[in-house]
């Protein structure tokens, strides 16, 4: 179920967004009695709270980041001992304009990612490496012979350009370096580097260049090569992706909407303890993680992050809810997933996955899947996590037909006859 955390992060990320310090509390008209766990510790007339689902069993105080926390299969759980649903059929989703108009530089970024995935000339390997190029090169920085720590980097993209984040020297020894080669070169770390070992230390990195980013542009010739002939002109083919984008980005704001909805109208009773902590334990590590990797404390790393623990704690909380929701509905509308449903779910993640699944085997001196070997991995290793995107998939599209949508046009200044904006 490790998985999971891959299609959380972005709930996650939005709960953190939108809402960090009350992603753990249940509406005011649901159920004014039941709290969830508060990371923050507040009290009441000089008494901590304690949360009457849990009596107070656990808060981030309780985190243990030693201790391997299980996440809880949700579909074992009587999940009406943890959460109650409010109205979840025939509702209003509102959504804001902005969330689903393509900008156009969101169009040129995802051109420039098709040029770069498809084009002949994205890769340049003809050349030595110039000032203001962009290069994907691997690196490994040793001191006396010996590869120290946070040293090393594969498949790393750097822009070479005077201004940079690197140590003097590192940017500058790429200059005149061809692809396919591999180049030892000497630095000196500044006297006051952040890592005490490091300050002022003489070290070798060695550069492995694989190949200089190109600049292709979107032609006539490519598209029609790269569509098969669907498309003849670059334009055409700009405005039928552009109106794909639009589709894509309305629908993913709706299924968010839909079941952001349910959620608020639902009221958490507990909350699994393992289910939270197993979601905290994975995030408190990767900021960990993060914050040694940049020399500065956790906290002070967060802090640049906009966030905090008790926040991530919350937003943790915030996420489990929405879990629950899942199975709750599940259940009460009594959804079962055929099998040809679950293959076709199998096959569509496979199709998805494959490649970034291959990329981690051969980063780790694995052999790459085949397809059919990618498939029979994801449905040993991911079975629950498609079963739960299945039935997810039958859920949003048998309730969304009651809903109403309501599109919240942009908000524009308020302009004068002269054109310009009132209060400027």
């Amino acid at each position: 179920m490790k998985s999971m955390i891959v299609r959380l992060s972005v709930l996650l990320l939005a709960l953190l967004m939108t809402s960090p310090l009350t992603a753990c509390q249940t509406p005011d008209n649901q159920n004014p009695d039941i709290e969830a766990p508060e990371g923050s510790g507040d009290k009441d007339n000089g008494n901590e709270k304690k949360d009457p689902a849990t009596d107070g069993v656990f808060d981030i105080n309780d985190f243990d980041p030693k201790k391997e926390y299980e996440l809880v299969d949700y579909a074992s759980l009587t999940i009406t001992d943890y959460i109650t649903l409010g109205r979840y059929k025939n509702l209003t989703l509102t959504i804001a304009e902005e969330n689903i108009t393509i900008s156009d530089e969101m169009l040129n970024n995802r051109i420039e990612t098709i040029l770069f995935e498809n084009h002949p000339d994205a890769k340049v390997k003809d050349r030595a490496i110039a000032w203001n190029d962009t290069v994907v090169v691997d690196y490994v920085g040793k001191k006396d012979g010996v590869a120290f720590a946070n040293g090393s980097a594969s498949n790393v993209t750097i822009e070479v350009k005077e201004k940079n984040n690197y140590i003097p020297g590192f940017v500058e020894g790429l200059v005149g370096l061809m692809p396919g080669q591999t180049a030892d070169v000497p630095m000196k770390f500044p006297d006051d580097y952040h890592a005490k070992d490091l300050a002022g230390q003489e070290v070798v990195f060695t550069f492995t260049v694989h190949y200089i980013i190109g600049k292709p542009e979107l032609t006539d010739d490519f598209v029609i090569e790269y569509t098969k002939g669907e498309f003849t002109s670059a334009q055409a083919y700009k405005d039928d992706l552009k109106a794909d984008m639009e589709q894509q980005a309305y629908d993913a704001a709706v299924r968010m909407a839909f079941w952001r909805k349910i959620a608020e109208n639902a009221a958490v009773k507990k909350y699994p303890e393992d289910a939270v902590m197993y979601y905290y334990s994975y995030y408190y590590g990767m900021y960990s993680y993060y914050a040694t990797q940049t020399g500065v404390p956790l906290e002070l790393y967060l802090l640049y992050c906009g966030i905090s623990l008790d926040s991530l704690f919350n937003a943790c909380c915030g996420a489990v809810k929405e879990e629950m929701v899942y199975y709750a509905v599940f259940a009460t509308e009594g959804y079962e997933y055929t099998e040809e449903q679950y293959q076709r779910a199998l096959e569509l993640h496979t199709e998805t996955n494959l490649e970034q699944l291959n990329e981690f085997m051969t980063s780790t001196g694995k052999d790459a899947y085949t397809y059919e070997e990618a498939k029979a991995y994801f449905d040993k290793e991911e079975h629950d996590l498609l079963v739960l995107q299945t039935l997810e998939e039958i859920a949003y599209h048998d309730l969304i037909e009651g809903y109403t949508i309501v599109i919240e046009p942009k908000k524009e200044d308020n302009k004068t006859e002269s054109g310009e904006s009132e209060g400027q």
